[in-house]
């Protein structure tokens, strides 16, 4: 009985020697947002809707985004940007990529049946 007993009051010495040296820290988070993040949230989804994203959708999105990702987008308006779509310039580049990579399929297929 008293083996188990020092077996466990050993492992719990060495847990506490390594707890002491871990550095220990907890969150708290609030039950309320303050006044600052409701102020954020509706700046960034004011620009949101300045870009043409309906009321309902930007308050979607603003619900999503952490603290940290409101402060981002509050630091700077120009940051808040609409990432859908290509541009003319995207769409004319992605179709010379595919004309190359089937060239170079096309050269190597008709090579291997040549041979």
């Amino acid at each position: 009985m008293r083996i188990p007993a020092l077996g466990l009051s050993l492992v719990a010495a060495v847990n506490l020697v390594f707890a002491a040296r871990c550095p220990i820290s907890a969150d708290v988070i609030p039950s309320r947002p303050s006044k600052e993040r409701t102020d954020q949230k509706k700046k960034v989804a004011a620009q949101l809707s300045l870009r043409g994203v309906s009321a309902p959708d930007s308050s979607g999105y603003v619900r999503e985004m952490s603290a940290s990702d409101l402060g981002y987008f509050t630091g700077d308006e120009r940051r808040v940007q609409l990432a859908a779509g290509l541009t003319w310039e995207e769409w004319v580049f992605g179709g010379a990529m595919l004309l190359l990579i089937g060239g170079v399929i096309a050269f190597f297929v008709i090579r291997a049946k040549n041979k």
